[in-house]
């Protein structure tokens, strides 16, 4: 096996550490959308 290769997957040059933040971020993103979008619309009690 190659030294290179234990070293090229051990640092990326930081985009693996902003997929870690960003994926589960995505997530809850998407997951918000989805749950607005199935919610009824709010009910005006204009008196």
């Amino acid at each position: 096996m190659s030294m290179t290769l234990p070293v090229v997957m051990m640092h990326q040059g930081g985009w693996d550490e902003m997929l870690i933040f960003v994926g589960p971020v995505g997530i809850i993103v998407l997951l918000i959308v989805v749950a607005r979008r199935q919610a009824p619309p709010p009910e005006d009690d204009d008196e």
